[in-house]
């Protein structure tokens, strides 16, 4: 992780974050996740400058969006060198857009670490992770047992979140950006 790490990220209501929350708990025995359920924005970083400047470009990029309905449809999985379980989201396209421009924004402020760099260049897709580093002898039980669980949620977006993380792994909210792109 990097110093003085950030992050910045989607979350949910309480009855979606709950949900799950509770299939984290019951499939993901691999990693002990210290962060609610989310949808990462961007990464984890290091303002290069100052935070405040970060914040700044936040704000621009939360007055220039609009608040949107984020819809999950089903559950999806990243198989190969890390094998992961996760909550689809049926509207890509706003996630990445928001996405884009806060990456677009915060270029030349922040460092990322490498390997999420290469994600993100490579290839972005929005999702809620329910399990992650599974080892490839078990990931066919996980499928198999995730297979007959319906997702189907949907929210209002209002807001993104930036996080940074504590001394003791654990992700905090750090401050809130209310989308208000269009609002008068």
């Amino acid at each position: 992780m990097v110093e003085d790490s950030y992050a910045v990220a989607l979350t949910f209501p309480d009855d979606i974050a709950g949900a799950f929350s509770k299939l984290r708990e019951k499939y993901n025995k691999y990693v002990d996740y210290k962060i609610e359920p989310h949808i990462t924005l961007v990464y984890p970083f290091a303002p290069i400058i100052d935070i405040m400047n970060v914040y700044e470009k936040l704000e621009g990029v939360s007055q220039r969006t609009k608040p949107f309905t984020l819809v999950f449809d089903g559950i999806k999985y990243f198989e190969g060198e890390v094998n992961v379980a996760y909550a689809a989201v049926a509207n890509q396209q706003q996630v990445a857009d928001l996405h884009a421009d806060i990456y677009n924004s915060l270029e030349g402020l922040i460092k990322v670490e490498d390997i999420f760099e290469r994600v993100v260049k490579e290839n972005f897709v929005p999702h809620a992770t329910i399990s992650d580093d599974i080892p490839g002898d078990e990931f066919p039980d996980i499928k198999q047992a995730l297979a007959g669980y319906e997702i189907d949620f949907q929210c209002e977006i209002t807001e993104f979140v930036l996080f940074s993380a504590g001394n003791d792994g654990i992700w905090k909210r750090e401050r809130l950006f209310k989308l208000t792109g269009g609002v008068k």
